[in-house]
């Protein structure tokens, strides 16, 4: 009875530990959104090629929109940041008070099970350990790209593209994370092979982690901004079920960074 008394206040600890974790998030992104500048962007496509439009409002509170010039790539990033930013705030302010409502009203149930007796019950019960199982054991199917371009060998066998992958899969492994390798993830009409798919072991959700590697050339930028993008509109948000990490400018990466993200959000 001690052990499911045990997991019955891990459930609370954990969504304390979310509640918590989600408030933090909310008042970093409302500050962030105080240096964000004023108004907004959307995209239009004209035969075939790509615009995007600055929209705002002028002294007379009458909106004006124009297009945005290629000089202008760092506004347009700015406003591409808010309004992913805005779309997490709207989330998280959703999400704080149902989980405020979860913990309020949460009744454990397995110790009750047990002290009543209601033995059937636990044949519905599945083993967190035998889920992660199960689910290391199915099948996907993974990015057919550019084969050729999986050059760096892991320790247990899947082959990576770059060095900094390398030292994520290994971090992964090492602290016991379940996870596949740019496995198939298809999204409204797309088709995306994100990184790292990830089964968090404590909790059982699923998390997309993409790290980028080459933010300094303006192409890879602006299809990793095109991802993201594409990422946020089908419900994959940053700090929810979405973790996109970077290497520094000259090519490394830093390894308390990957395992901090490790630690504080697939491990909490």
């Amino acid at each position: 009875m001690q052990e499911k008394k045990v997991q019955d206040d891990y459930i609370l600890t954990l969504m304390r530990r979310e509640l918590e974790f989600q408030q933090t998030m909310l008042v970093l992104m409302q500050e962030e959104m105080n240096f964000m500048p004023e108004g907004s962007v959307c995209k239009k496509t004209t035969k075939g090629k790509v615009y995007y439009y600055y929209s705002i409002k002028d002294r007379n509170g009458r909106q004006l929109q124009r297009i945005l010039k290629p000089h202008e790539s760092e506004l347009l990033n700015q406003l591409k940041r808010k309004r992913g930013i805005k779309k997490c705030i709207s989330t998280l302010k959703n999400n704080i008070p149902v989980l405020k409502e979860f913990i309020r009203e949460y009744q454990p149930i397995l110790a009750l099970i047990e002290e009543n007796e209601i033995w059937l019950m636990q044949e519905l019960m599945v083993d967190q350990e035998e889920l992660i199982e199960q689910w290391k054991k199915e099948s996907f199917r993974s990015n057919p790209l550019h084969e050729k371009d999986l050059i760096h060998d892991t320790r247990f066998g899947v082959r990576v593209r770059s060095k900094s992958e390398l030292v994520i899969t290994g971090m992964l492994d090492a602290n016991q994370i379940p996870f596949r390798y740019e496995a198939e993830l298809i999204l409204g009409d797309k088709r995306f092979y994100p990184d790292f798919t990830i089964l968090c072991p404590r909790s059982g959700k699923l998390m997309y982690w993409e790290h980028f590697g080459m933010m300094h050339v303006t192409e890879y930028r602006e299809k990793a901004e095109k991802k993201v993008e594409k990422y946020i509109e089908n419900g994959l948000l940053p700090f929810d079920n979405f973790i996109a990490t970077y290497d520094k400018a000259d090519g490394s990466i830093n390894a308390k960074t990957i395992q901090n993200v490790i630690d504080f959000i697939l491990l909490s």
